[in-house]
């Protein structure tokens, strides 16, 4: 199921990478074996459009996006001469 959650111009939107975090492990409580037991896709990648305003946040600054949960601005993004902003999900709203 795709989420649409708000309309941005992608003439004049900022185009971010979006680091969405899901279980570590594939079982509740790993124990010894963790290493054998890491979720692969435990972090997936989505690409997207924010609104230009974004840039004048500051590196590890949060903020919510509607319907979705907090974020923040990752800490190795080099978005000031737009070469690349990375957004991370911090918690979820659900």
């Amino acid at each position: 199921m795709k989420k649409i959650i708000h309309w941005v111009s992608a003439t004049y939107g900022v185009r971010a990478e979006f680091r969405m975090f899901d279980h570590l492990f594939k079982v509740p409580n790993p124990g010894e074996n963790f290493l054998e037991l890491i979720n692969e896709n435990s972090m997936i990648l989505k690409m997207g459009f924010v609104e230009p305003e974004i840039l004048s946040f500051k590196k590890g600054q949060h903020f919510q996006l509607e319907r979705e949960g907090y974020f923040c601005i990752d800490a190795d993004s080099n978005y000031v001469k737009n070469l690349k902003l990375t957004i991370n999900h911090i918690v979820s709203l659900k």
